[in-house]
């Protein structure tokens, strides 16, 4: 944070002003400092324009983002090295839905339904059930 040079970490809680979290000492902090990025970690250069200080509705700390979301037009995903680069991309989509399984008799797909009204019955018992079969004789 600028001017106080207090460091904290910017979590999302996917809301419009990110919290400011693990402050050193909050009552350096004011609102209107700025928020930069810091250089640790080697992930981001130091000084990029985060934000701006603002206290939340919550009391809490929080950010307003200097960019515009509205207006984004590209967007660069920085991974950590050590993670297991994706080799089979592929396989991070799931599959498609198996299609019902088709009636013997009619070659249509399975009738079941959940809705009993549906059936124009009542829901008591599914001709063809288990216990219609028991209650037949």
């Amino acid at each position: 944070m600028q001017p106080s040079g207090q460091k904290a970490l910017l979590s999302g809680d996917n809301t419009a002003l990110p919290p400011l979290e693990f402050l050193e000492d909050a009552d350096l902090v004011r609102p209107g400092d700025r928020v930069v990025t810091s250089g640790d970690g080697a992930m981001l250069p130091a000084g990029l324009l985060v934000g701006q200080v603002v206290m939340g509705t919550d009391r809490r700390l929080r950010v307003i983002l200097s960019a515009d979301y509205e207006r984004l037009e590209f967007l660069r995903v920085l991974r950590s090295h050590e993670l297991t680069p994706i080799t089979d991309a592929g396989a991070l989509i799931a599959p498609p839905p198996t299609p019902p399984e088709p009636d013997a008799e009619t070659g249509e797909g399975s009738a079941t339904t959940t809705d009993p009204s549906a059936a124009g019955g009542t829901g008591d018992v599914t001709e063809g059930s288990p216990e219609a079969t028991a209650n037949d004789g």
